[in-house]
């Protein structure tokens, strides 16, 4: 299992977000711990070992 460290700019930004787009961010997130490349992630083009999700 991996761990998920999210920036300080990251979470000053989560913190901005409504509390139901936060959840379902934060659900989406933990999720990454047991299973890193999901289905339908996407290598993101400017970096190499980045996958947007």
């Amino acid at each position: 299992m991996y761990s998920i460290v999210l920036k300080k700019s990251a979470q000053k930004e989560l913190s901005k977000l409504p509390t139901t787009i936060v959840k379902k961010i934060a659900s989406v997130i933990d999720d990454l711990a047991s299973n890193p490349r999901p289905v339908g992630a996407k290598k993101l083009e400017s970096q190499k070992m980045n996958y947007g999700v």
